[in-house]
C-alpha cells in the first residue's frame, strides 16, 4: 500500500475510534429486526446505573469483551449485528446492568462501584488503562456533577457523529477538567484533527506500526490535558 493510502485509511479509522469516547456501531446500537419485542428498550434501562451505584465487574467484563469483539468491524455490518444481538439478548436475559456509559461511567473493579472513565478504553487498554485519567467535578453550567479528564490525561478533540446516528443517543462530550485544555504534545498548542493528521504522518515516516500508533493516542503520547501555557518534557 503507498504511504499516502496508508496515512488515510489510518486517519478516516482513527476519527471514528476517537473523539468524545468511541463511536461505532457498538456503542450506538439501534433496535434490529433479529431481537425479541422489547429487548432493546430493557437493555436501554439497563445501562443506567449512577455515579457510586454498586455495580458488577463479571457485567462490566461481558460488556468489554462484547465491545472487543464488535469493534472490528464496520457499524451496521451483519458480524457486528450479530455480536451486538447477542451481547443484547445476554444483557436483557441475565439481568445484566451497567455503569451509565453514556456518561462515562465503568464498573470499578476493586469496589464494584460506579466511577468516572470509559469502559471502551478499558477494553482496549487492559493494564495501561488508568483510572486516575478520569474525575468529577461540579458543572456550573450544566448545574450537575460530570466526569471529565484529569490533568495529563490523553485526550483529543471531540468528533462529528458517524452518518445516520441520532444526536440524542450519542454520549456526553467529555472535556479536560476545570483551568486545563486539551493540548498538543509536539507543539503545546490545542489539539485539533490537524494535530492527529501530523501525528499519523510523522508516525508513518518514522514506521511506526498502526499499533503503536494508537497505542500512543491512547495513552497521552499525541495530546494530554494541561494548562495552555505548559510544556511538556516530551514530545511525540
Amino acid at each position: 500500500m503507498e504511504i499516502s493510502s496508508y496515512r488515510n485509511s489510518i486517519l478516516f479509522t482513527l476519527l471514528l475510534l476517537l473523539g468524545s469516547g468511541i463511536c461505532n456501531n457498538f456503542q450506538n446500537l439501534t433496535e434490529d429486526e433479529g431481537l425479541p419485542a422489547g429487548y432493546f428498550l430493557k437493555y436501554v434501562l439497563a445501562n443506567s446505573l449512577k455515579h457510586e451505584d454498586p455495580c458488577s465487574w463479571e457485567d462490566e467484563k461481558f460488556r468489554q469483551v462484547a465491545y472487543l469483539q464488535a469493534l472490528p468491524f464496520p457499524r451496521g455490518s451483519k458480524p457486528a449485528m450479530h455480536i451486538s444481538n447477542n451481547f443484547i439478548r445476554g444483557t436483557v436475559e441475565r439481568g445484566r446492568k451497567y455503569c451509565k456509559a453514556m456518561s462515562f461511567l465503568v464498573c470499578d473493579k476493586a469496589t464494584e462501584k460506579c466511577e468516572c472513565g470509559d469502559f471502551a478504553m478499558q477494553a482496549q487498554l487492559g493494564d495501561k488503562y488508568k483510572a486516575s485519567n478520569y474525575i468529577l467535578e461540579d458543572d456550573a453550567v450544566r448545574g450537575k456533577m460530570v466526569c471529565r479528564w484529569s490533568e495529563s490525561a490523553p485526550c483529543w478533540p471531540p468528533q462529528p457523529p458517524p452518518r445516520g446516528v441520532v444526536l440524542t443517543s450519542l454520549r456526553e462530550v467529555i472535556t479536560c477538567s476545570n483551568g486545563l485544555q486539551c493540548i498538543s504534545r509536539h507543539d503545546a498548542t490545542f489539539c485539533t484533527n490537524e494535530t492527529i493528521s501530523a501525528y499519523i504522518n510523522a508516525a508513518v515516516e518514522e514506521k511506526k506500526s498502526y499499533g503503536e500508533l494508537v497505542d500512543g493516542m491512547r495513552t497521552g503520547k499525541m495530546c494530554a490535558c494541561a494548562k495552555i501555557d505548559e510544556k511538556f518534557e516530551d514530545s511525540m
